[in-house]
């Protein structure tokens, strides 16, 4: 068998611009010098390259914004700026990072008014694919929605071993019938045709998906789903995909079946996928809100020789982050925290909060480990956000639990999910709770870690 050395830096920052057919995103570098990145308004073609283009909110006047890199342990600075009509704020979604700078107006920092600015700066512990988008108790789901998300990739120091990266950024917007976006939402239908009102599904800010790759390549694949409320789910049936990270980090490697992943909102996953099929034969791809609208991609094998004789063996792990893969229960913080119908109301943790409350749901010393129960008692699925840390889903006894971390958990109604988590990073964090396809915001809770 043949084998690839490890993907470059160079080879990777070029690969990000190898997109056929579909838009590419421009990779950013950040070092210590500063760089500024704007909330604009601006356009895009949403819905195609013949159709009219579509108002959007976006970070540089882009939906997604620019891809943001940065390497592990290295210092990231950033001025942000408010080119917007309403105050605003950058969260790092699965970072975990200083507390001053995780972007929740009225808990961590202020909110950047119209017209201003404020400057970022934090060292990132862990090497991975995370997302950059606005966090506001009132304004932010609509900033979402209209477009306000990019990538945020840190480099580690040894890249796995694969041909080419690609980064999609998966979005599905509610387009009204003059192509304008529905910030307040729209009920989850099949995919809307040109010209008239419905969900509409992009990868990279664009309604098409189509690669060019040779046989038996390898591609590792970032993916982020950007929606404020919508779970997405990615496949490339019959084609072999490995999940080897999941939320920013890496996991025990495991095939997929079919090769599909869903996602909640805001969740990441990184994918190696191992090109098979005759040369010159197209292979499809798949994205769907999980509701009937769907955008059909492809994967072209190019007609020339494979790019290896055979195809590489099973992905070896990533390289792992300082984190601590073991946690000891026997002296865990326990809680429950439900959210439930009440009083014609939907309320998380006993309040019906869109902005941090006076109090913590709890305060637990550095080092603790927290076991959480996430209850929901509703009738539609949840999609819960732990700020600055990272979480292992419990196995139904406790007894263990799953070989990936999440800072995500999608909860179905009636039922109950079980996280536990070291509470490490000091600070004032919040858990969110998202109800998924409703134009609502999250109703949050938060602890801290003293």
């Amino acid at each position: 068998m043949v084998r690839s050395p490890s993907i470059s830096r160079r080879r990777a920052l070029h690969a990000l611009g190898a997109l056929a057919g579909s838009a590419a995103l421009a990779p950013v570098f950040a070092d210590p010098a500063l760089r500024t990145l704007t909330a604009l308004r601006g356009e895009a073609r949403l819905r195609g390259p013949d159709e009219a283009p579509t108002p959007i909110w976006g970070f540089d006047g882009a939906a997604p914004g620019p891809v943001l890199r940065a390497r592990r342990g290295e210092p990231f600075r950033l001025r942000f700026v408010n080119g917007l009509d309403e105050p605003t704020a950058l969260h790092w979604q699965g970072l975990r990072i200083d507390n001053r700078m995780d972007g929740v107006p009225g808990l961590t920092q202020d909110a950047v008014a119209p017209g201003g600015a404020s400057e970022i700066a934090f060292t990132p512990r862990d090497a991975g694919t995370f997302l950059y988008r606005p966090w506001h108790p009132e304004f932010g789901v609509g900033q979402v929605a209209r477009g306000l998300a990019g990538l945020f990739i840190v480099d580690g120091p040894n890249p796995p071993e694969a041909d080419r990266e690609l980064a999609f950024v998966l979005d599905d917007w509610a387009l009204d019938a003059s192509g304008a976006v529905a910030a307040a939402g729209l009920p989850l239908a099949a995919k809307a045709a040109p010209g008239t009102a419905g969900r509409h599904l992009t990868v990279n800010g664009a309604p098409t998906l189509a690669l060019a790759a040779r046989a038996n390549e390898r591609l590792w694949l970032r993916l982020a789903n950007a929606t404020p409320a919508r779970i997405l789910q990615f496949g490339a049936p019959g084609q072999p995909v490995t999940l080897v990270a999941l939320d920013g980090q890496p996991c025990e490697p495991f095939p997929l079946e079919g090769g599909t992943i869903a996602l909640g909102p805001g969740q990441r996953a990184e994918l190696m996928l191992d090109v098979t099929g005759a040369p010159g034969a197209t292979m499809p791809l798949v994205v769907s809100n999980l509701a009937g609208a769907t955008l059909e991609g492809r994967i072209a094998i190019a007609a020339e020789p494979p790019a290896r004789p055979e195809p590489l063996g099973a992905p070896a792990p990533l390289a792992a982050n300082p984190i601590a893969a073991e946690m000891d229960f026997r002296r865990a913080f326990r809680l429950d925290l439900g959210i439930e119908a009440r009083a014609g109301t939907t309320v998380f943790n006993g309040r019906a909060d869109r902005a941090p409350p006076p109090q913590p749901a709890f305060k637990v010393r550095r080092g603790t480990v927290v076991m959480a129960g996430l209850r929901n008692a509703t009738d539609r699925f949840q999609a819960l956000h732990l700020h600055g840390h990272q979480a292992r889903l419990l196995d139904g006894l406790d007894d263990g639990w799953k070989p990936f971390f999440v800072d995500t958990v999608v909860v179905p109604p009636g039922r109950t999910s079980r996280v536990a988590f070291l509470a490490d990073n000091p600070g004032k964090w919040v858990i969110s709770a998202q109800p998924i396809g409703t134009a609502d915001g999250p109703l949050v809770t938060w602890f801290e870690v003293g």
